[in-house]
């Protein structure tokens, strides 16, 4: 009981002030007791889904404030540095076994030992972006650094004698998993977190998107050392490295076309492409339906027209004026060195309001804007505010990461996401696990840093096949009533102008920056990865628990009465708080908890 009070107190996740925020709060504490005492066992799988709901939330609030917590990363050292999944080390603490389905490695496959795995319950594993380096990006570094602070959170929500695993991936594309567990190294180097069902449900609804290229003459200049890449690199070669990039984060019954563009001709490749659900997960390679489209984008010259600059209104016209008329989000991407007409009067600000489009301007900066980065000697930012649309020049060293180059557009989607659902919890459809071969159900929450732009998603793995009945059939029959998916967009969409006009606030300016110092080195070079999976007959017991892992059926058992003590804190808390702010003269003491979207 202490402990869960504790975990409430600390977890900082709803901000509530003003006499309107304190109504609310205990109404919602009224409900959440009344909804505890009247559970029955009809009740018992709204109550366990609703405790999922609440975990991932709790971590979402948590790595919100992990993002902003600078002094992480002047203590990020090799010391104290966070374990990559397939990076064995020698020593650390012992490991437990835990009832979790490990057939999909095919290493231990005697007895009981096939429906169990060692794993590490003092610390989370990492992965790195594909394709998994130990020179880290800035932002993958960072990205580790500030959210190892998550492993306390997880600790008091993933026990032993309650096995539950939760993970967190960024928009670097670094990804956290808790408890840890080691991998076979083509999966953990080829692992996506953000191109996962359960990441791409979390922050994205139903849309229909159009990628503008520009392939003017001018984009096929050598990019400046800024980016470092080769010198033979080009600003086309970094525009298509974007739209790949973008092309494998769709989910299904998204719509997507991309249309060239110069000073003279405006060109579809192909019309618009439904995306559909036969996309392969463990092949990131792409959806199969995209292959033509994925094709004519890497065949994409510069144009022979003579340097002239592009017509940038044209292709937005054509694209404004080609979207599905369906309930789907409209979004228009631009990519361009900047080196466009600027033209008030032909700019289509009536197509684009007609059709609730969002335009969203990418530059990548160069040598040849005589100054002016953000094209505040022209008319664009007017043109561009006039529709409610936005303006960002890219990061020349980030666009070598390009999900994470494009993080204001997934933040977009993020909160148009988050509007949808009423600020709720979504959850993925089923989809196949990479941490156990079996089908998954995923809760997911995002977070967003101190600037309000997304940082990551949250999730934890809930496999129904590994609940008892009748709890089994009451989780199904009450995740009918969840939202999940890929949901349709909301009916009203709001839209702000979002228009750039300096540089990019660099995030925690004063802190040293972390390196490769944040990913502990491989030094166990003689152990097999069966005897670093497996427990019981399969592998060694030494350092782990052996048959402590729990059986399937009592995961059930656990969970539910889990939510008993959860509740009880709650109630004790608002009964507190309520009976506090009656008091007259007495002003509350102590942190409140902190829940995302009430600022």
């Amino acid at each position: 009981m202490r402990q869960v009070a504790k975990m409430v107190a600390k977890s900082r996740i709803w901000v509530f002030a003003g006499g309107f925020h304190r109504i609310v709060f205990l109404s919602v504490c009224l409900s959440v007791c009344l909804e505890a005492a009247l559970a029955q066992g009809s009740d018992a799988g709204k109550v366990y889904l609703d405790q999922k709901e609440l975990e991932v939330k709790w971590i979402a609030g948590n790595a919100s404030l992990n993002d902003a917590n600078c002094g992480s990363l002047d203590g990020c050292k090799a010391a104290n540095c966070s374990r990559v999944r397939c990076y064995p080390v020698s020593g650390g603490a012992p490991l437990q076994c835990a009832p979790a389905e490990n057939q999909f490695y095919g290493l231990c496959t005697s007895g009981g030992c096939k429906d169990q795995i060692q794993v590490d319950y003092s610390r989370s594993y990492v992965n790195l972006p594909a394709p998994a380096s130990t020179k880290l990006s800035a932002e993958v570094a960072r990205d580790i650094c500030l959210q190892r602070m998550l492993d306390s959170t997880f600790q008091t929500l993933s026990v032993p004698s309650n096995y539950s695993e939760f993970f967190f991936g960024s928009t670097s594309g670094a990804f956290r998993q808790f408890p840890g567990r080691e991998q076979n190294e083509t999966q953990c180097t080829s692992y996506e977190p953000r191109l996962r069902p359960w990441y791409l449900n979390g922050v994205s609804v139903s849309k229909d998107v159009k990628i503008l290229v520009d392939v003017a003459r001018s984009m096929e200049q050598p990019v400046t050392v800024d980016y470092n890449r080769p010198p033979s690199s080009t600003y086309l070669d970094v525009a298509k490295d974007i739209t790949l990039g973008l092309l494998n984060a769709f989910s299904p019954q998204d719509y997507v076309e991309v249309i060239s563009f110069d000073s003279v001709t405006v060109s579809s490749l192909g019309g618009s492409f439904l995306v559909n659900s036969s996309y392969d997960y463990f092949n990131p390679s792409g959806h199969s339906e995209l292959a033509a489209l994925v094709t004519d984008v890497n065949n994409l010259v510069a144009s022979s027209v003579p340097a002239a600059l592009s017509n940038l209104n044209g292709a937005i016209l054509k694209a404004a004026s080609s979207f599905n008329q369906l309930k789907s989000l409209k979004v228009i991407i631009v990519l361009s060195n900047g080196l466009f007409v600027v033209n008030s009067t032909t700019f289509p600000s009536i197509a684009l309001q007609s059709n609730k489009a969002k335009l969203m301007v990418y530059k990548l900066p160069t040598n040849d804007d005589g100054g002016d980065t953000f094209l505040l000697k022209t008319s664009f930012q007017k043109d561009i505010c006039s529709v409610q649309g936005s303006f960002k020049s890219l990061d020349a060293l980030a666009t070598a990461n390009p999900l994470y180059s494009m993080r204001s557009y997934f933040t977009y989607l993020a909160r148009i996401q988050l509007s949808a659902v009423g600020g709720n919890v979504t959850w993925s459809n089923t989809y196949p696990s990479v941490s156990q071969n079996q089908t998954s159900l995923s809760p997911t929450y995002p977070a967003f840093g101190s600037d309000g732009v997304l940082i990551g998603v949250v999730g934890s793995d809930v496999v129904i096949d590994k609940l008892d009945e009748p709890l089994r059939t009451l989780v199904l029959q009450d995740f009918s009533r969840r939202n999940r998916g890929t949901l349709q967009a909301p009916a009203n969409i709001s839209m702000t102008c979002d228009y750039q006009t300096t540089p990019a606030n660099v995030v925690c300016p004063t802190s040293t920056p972390p390196s490769s110092s944040a990913i502990c080195p491989r030094n166990d070079t003689s152990s097999t990865l069966a005897e670093r999976t497996c427990c019981g007959t399969c592998g060694p017991s030494s350092g782990s628990s052996g048959k402590s892992g729990l059986a399937a059926g009592a995961i059930a058992g656990i969970s539910i009465a889990a939510v008993v003590p959860v509740v009880t804190a709650v109630c004790t808390i608002c009964a507190i708080r309520w009976w506090r702010r009656r008091r007259p003269g007495q002003e509350d003491q102590g942190d409140d908890p902190v829940f995302p979207g009430d600022d």
